[in-house]
């Protein structure tokens, strides 16, 4: 089975969609991303640009869910006419949901475990970004 090169606007796509952080790139695209990579200075310079914005995206902090959004989840949470058991249901419901919104923004994204050490190893002595791996 044949390999097709990367394209220049596919690899554009690479990083606007997951980062400049090769480890998060889709596996089967990820050989053929990072060979384009190596081969193209133009490529090289889109990737730093992209690691910049990634350094600010990964320093910001989401901010607390405030009071009145935790309030207006659980006033358009539905509600059933019947017990009070029911009510406290759809509010821990409403609450659990508000909650993996809080975490799921501030985890960081795990790195799949298929990553081929030696092709970060040789992005890193190619363009010097060692400490981004």
């Amino acid at each position: 089975m044949t390999r097709e090169p990367m394209r220049p606007e596919r690899f554009t796509a690479l990083l606007d969609a997951y980062g400049a952080d090769a480890r998060r790139w889709p596996v089967e695209e990820r050989k053929a991303a990072l060979e384009y990579l190596m081969a193209n200075p133009d490529a090289r310079r889109l990737r730093q640009e992209a690691a910049e914005l990634d350094r600010l995206l990964d320093a910001a902090r989401p901010a607390p869910p405030t009071a009145g959004l935790r309030e207006r989840v659980l006033a358009e949470a539905p509600v059933s006419r019947g017990s009070g058991e029911r009510r406290f249901v759809a509010g821990a419901l409403a609450a659990s949901l508000l909650l993996g919104f809080v975490v799921g923004a501030t985890l960081q994204p795990q790195t799949p475990a298929e990553v081929d050490e030696a092709d970060f190893l040789r992005l890193a002595q190619l363009d010097g970004s060692y400490q981004d791996f």
